[in-house]
């Protein structure tokens, strides 16, 4: 069972570090640009700012939860903040000439008011809704 478990973390981890973060990587290559300064600076921007975000969120609905708000709070917290960590450091890996520019390029992502105010409605609806739990009543 021990060697069971070794193996698909290591998959998991080989997989997560080697395949799934670069393949990331590759797919923001049109909303970075060439030069690699602003590239790292746009990364970080289109990265980093989603991976705090669901973090609290998910942390903010996690004391919500009328199982245990400290349990759900630290699991919360653990799956968010751990399991989506390549969000937090993925942009200082596009030094890495694995890894060029686009050659198509889209203008820089602007803010946008509506979709502030949108972001925000669902996130109180994800903290209402998901925060309490979801009571299935199974016949």
């Amino acid at each position: 069972m021990w060697a069971w478990r070794v193996g698909l973390t290591a998959l998991g981890i080989v997989t997560y570090f080697c395949l799934f973060v670069p393949l990331c990587l590759r797919a923001l290559r049109p909303f970075l640009g060439k030069d690699t300064k602003i590239r790292v600076r746009r990364a970080r921007q289109l990265t980093l700012v989603p991976y705090l975000t669901s973090g609290l969120l998910s942390c903010v609905a996690g004391v919500f939860n009328p199982v245990g708000p400290l349990l759900i709070l630290i699991s919360a917290a653990a799956a968010s903040f751990c399991g989506q960590s390549g969000l937090a450091w993925m942009w200082s890996l596009l030094q890495d000439p694995r890894i060029p520019s686009s050659e198509f390029q889209m203008p820089e992502i602007e803010r946008s008011r509506g979709w502030i105010i949108a972001a925000a409605i669902l996130a109180i609806g994800f903290i209402a809704g998901l925060g309490p739990g979801v009571k299935l009543h199974l016949l």
